[in-house]
């Protein structure tokens, strides 16, 4: 959800979600979610990737200080992004970070590496690389 926070719900046709909803698929135990945010406390921008733990509760993932908030969450295997920086307050080029080189699979409560110490104008989804044969096959072979 926009806010945060993610929930398992069980498929039916009367389900109801709530108004922040942003993303919706299939629960896949093995497979992590990358997600980008900011901070409030620390005031910077953070990355993590994680996987998500059983639970019929609403699950907060980011920090819970009120100016935190959630930028982007990615459930494909190789994410990337491309973080645009301000060039009034630094001339740097666009830089495209691969998600998965940039930071391992922690523990749900971590809260992930920072992203840059520059200041940055714009974060975009880009298309994911293809996983290999050999890390779908561990996917696979890590839900059964």
């Amino acid at each position: 959800m926009q806010s945060g926070h993610y929930k398992l719900q069980p498929y039916a046709l009367t389900t109801q979600f709530d108004d922040d909803m942003i993303h919706i698929e299939k629960w896949n135990p093995n497979m992590p979610v990358s997600v980008i945010y900011f901070d409030g406390e620390k005031e910077q921008y953070m990355v993590k990737r994680f996987l998500i733990e059983p639970s019929s509760k609403k699950t907060l993932f980011i920090t819970e200080h009120e100016k935190s908030h959630l930028e982007c969450a990615i459930t494909d295997l190789k994410a990337k992004v491309k973080v645009q920086f301000d060039q009034r307050a630094n001339k740097r080029p666009d830089e495209e970070i691969k998600l998965w080189e940039f930071i391992d699979v922690k523990n749900l409560k971590a809260k992930g590496n920072r992203l840059t110490t520059y200041k940055i104008k714009t974060i975009d989804i880009l298309e994911p690389e293809a996983p290999s044969e050999e890390e779908l096959q561990a996917l696979q072979n890590n839900a059964q």
